[in-house]
């Protein structure tokens, strides 16, 4: 679902709409086994990074995600950090 340019309220919608299903789905392509993931200059922006937050909330083995390089300003880096908070992952923003 990244780089589709949902935006902001796109990316939301997705979000609300796969809420209730499967723990094992993801919307950044981030599989269930998979520790370490880079989406370095990849252009994504805030629906990026909201799409990317639901993955990190499902995600207990991700343990390092590089971000460096795309679009994400401030809020975005900060909705990053607050889906990571208390897991033992190493964000590159």
């Amino acid at each position: 679902m990244l780089r589709n340019n949902l935006g902001e309220e796109g990316a939301k919608a997705i979000v609300q709409a796969v809420q209730t299903k499967p723990q094992l789905m993801t919307l950044c392509g981030i599989k269930p086994d998979q520790t370490e993931a880079s989406f370095f200059r990849q252009g994504l922006g805030v629906g990026d990074a909201i799409l990317l937050a639901f993955d990190l909330s499902r995600n207990s083995r991700l343990v390092k995600l590089d971000v460096r390089g795309n679009r994400l300003d401030d809020a975005a880096k900060k909705l990053l950090r607050d889906a990571a908070e208390g897991k033992p992952i190493t964000l590159e923003l």
